[in-house]
C-alpha cells in the first residue's frame, strides 16, 4: 500500500529479473492445507506443480491433503465434499473455465492460490479486478474467502 492505494512496481528496463527468481524465499511461509478446507490452485503448469507437491516430504506436512487434477477430470463430474482432509483442486485457467460449475461452487467458500499467474489469468478465474501482490518464481498468492491476501511458498 502507498498512501492508501494498492500499487505494483515493475523492474526498470535492463535489469535482470532472473536474479530475483533465485533469491532465497526467506520469510515467506510454506502453504499449510487446513483440514476440511477447499482450495482452488491456479497455475500455468498444473501437472508439474502436482508432481512437486507430491515430492514434498509428507512427514513435514501437518495434515493429509487430497489433490485433484481438474484438467484430467474432463467429462467426469467432480463433487465438493466435506472431509477431514483438505481438498485441493489444481488446474490451469483453461481447466477452471471448463469446470465452471465446480468453480462456481468453490468461489464462495474456497481459498484461491495463484501460482505464477498473470493479472489477466487471475481476473479470468476470480472475476474480480482486485490487484494482487506480485509473486516471484516459487511463490504464490493465497486469497481466503474473506479476501485476505498473503504470499506463500507451495514447496
Amino acid at each position: 500500500l502507498w498512501h492508501g492505494n494498492t500499487v505494483q512496481v515493475a523492474l526498470p528496463p535492463g535489469r535482470d529479473s532472473s536474479s530475483t527468481s533465485t533469491a532465497p524465499l526467506v520469510g515467506i511461509p510454506l502453504m499449510t492445507w487446513q483440514p476440511g478446507r477447499l482450495y482452488v490452485v491456479v497455475t500455468p503448469r498444473p501437472r508439474l506443480l502436482m508432481s512437486e507437491l507430491a515430492a514434498v516430504d509428507s512427514g513435514s506436512l501437518p495434515i493429509v491433503a487430497q489433490f485433484t487434477d481438474i484438467g484430467r477430470a474432463v467429462g467426469e463430474s467432480l463433487q465438493v465434499s466435506s472431509t477431514a482432509e483438505a481438498r485441493v483442486y489444481v488446474g490451469d485457467v483453461e481447466d477452471w473455465q471448463s469446470q465452471y460449475s465446480l468453480l462456481a461452487q468453490l468461489r464462495a467458500t474456497g481459498t484461491f492460490v495463484f501460482h505464477d499467474c498473470s493479472s489477466a489469468e487471475v481476473r479470468a478465474v476470480r472475476r474480480s479486478r482486485d490487484v494482487l501482490p506480485h509473486t516471484n518464481r516459487g511463490t504464490a498468492i493465497c486469497v481466503t474467502p474473506e479476501g485476505e491476501k498473503t504470499r506463500v511458498r507451495l514447496t
